[in-house]
């Protein structure tokens, strides 16, 4: 599941670009997760933040 070379090859030739070198599997699972991370913390803190009484 990562020959996506030749896709990004065949769209980079019909819009006249450079093809585009993908980041490694784990190296995009990894930035996956800080997203998650850095989602699931503002969603936790920004809460917390507003004071109701």
């Amino acid at each position: 599941m990562t020959g996506f070379t030749y896709l990004a090859d065949a769209v980079a030739t019909q819009t006249g670009g450079a093809a585009v070198v993908l980041l490694p599997a784990w190296l995009g699972a990894a930035v996956l997760l800080a997203y998650a991370l850095l989602a699931a913390l503002v969603a936790i803190a920004a809460p917390l933040r507003r004071d109701i009484t």
